[in-house]
This record gives structure tokens, C-alpha cells and sequence, in this order.
């Protein structure tokens, strides 16, 4: 639709697609929340409760891209200033990472050591989005993401650990 309306209105209408975000007021609720804030969740209350292992559904080989919400902010903001043709622009930092990774990540974020099963049996299926090099944003020289991952996260985990352990 935005396509049409710049066509024929010469106006400069965009739809921005993030990928995975985190951030604060992320929804850690394990039956609604997405897979990174589910995955600390889990993982911290492994911690908490001293359990061995910590379960992942699906084969653990899915891969998820990752981004925080300041940087999408950013992006959102460049791309109001920005003149482009494309109308649909995927936003992301162009780095993905398996969820067993991420999984690993975690545990060693928050000093914790468990076995990390997997459950096969629950599919797990996404269909990965390959974007043009114009639309990844790790592409874009004018642009680039501003926040530290590794700190961004930690302060997630932070945020989540005090949650837990007042549980």
C-alpha cells in the first residue's frame, strides 16, 4: 500500500520491519513473550531453583537476529530523514545467532552452569527472512546500531533477575 501511495501521491511512506527485539518492559510471561525473553526468564529460574538442566523446545538450531529497541528507535528516526525507493525496509543488525547460542550466552551472562536439553519433538519452524543488502542496516553507512549487545543484554538480565527473585 505504501508503495502505491508514494507512486501515484509522490509521497515517502515506509514500512519498517525489525527483527527480534529486547529491551525493557519486555514480556517475560513463558506462555505469551517472545524467544529471548522467555530464554532468560528460564534460565534465571533454573538458576534460582539450582536445577541441572535447562530445556529448550525444538532442536535448538532455529537462528533468531537479534536487536535492542534503542536501536530500533534510531533506525526509525534515520529512515524518517531518509529518501529511498524502497517502501518495505527490513530492519537488523545482519548477525544472527542459533538458539542454542543464545542459550549458552545467557547462562554464561549470569554465571550459571547447566546441561541444556533439547525436546526435538516440538517442531520449530521460522522462515528466515534474507534481506537486501540496501534494507540490512549493518549495510548502511550513515547508520549504525549505537548499542552494545553484550551490556544491552546484561541489563535486561539485570531487570529480569530482580523480577525472579522477588517471585
Amino acid at each position: 500500500m505504501c508503495e502505491s501511495y508514494n507512486f501515484q501521491y509522490k509521497t515517502n511512506y515506509k514500512c519498517l520491519m525489525p527483527c527480534n527485539l529486547y529491551g525493557p518492559n519486555d514480556n517475560y510471561d513463558l506462555k505469551t513473550s517472545h524467544f529471548f525473553p522467555a530464554l532468560i526468564f528460564k534460565a534465571l529460574a533454573a538458576k534460582k531453583n539450582k536445577k541441572n538442566e535447562l530445556t529448550l523446545w525444538g532442536s535448538g538450531k532455529p537462528k533468531r537476529e537479534l536487536m535492542y529497541v534503542d536501536d530500533l528507535a534510531d533506525a526509525c528516526i534515520y529512515f524518517l530523514n531518509k529518501k529511498t525507493k524502497d517502501s518495505l525496509i527490513n530492519i537488523g543488525t545482519g548477525h544472527d545467532k542459533s538458539i542454542f547460542e543464545y542459550a549458552k550466552f545467557i547462562l554464561k551472562k549470569i554465571n550459571f552452569k547447566c546441561k541444556i536439553s533439547l525436546r526435538n519433538y516440538i517442531l520449530t519452524y521460522i522462515r528466515i527472512i534474507f534481506m537486501d543488502q540496501c534494507c540490512n542496516l549493518s549495510n548502511i553507512r550513515d547508520w549504525c546500531k549505537k548499542c552494545l549487545a553484550s551490556v544491552n543484554i546484561e541489563c535486561c538480565l539485570l531487570r529480569v533477575n530482580i523480577f525472579t527473585y522477588c517471585l
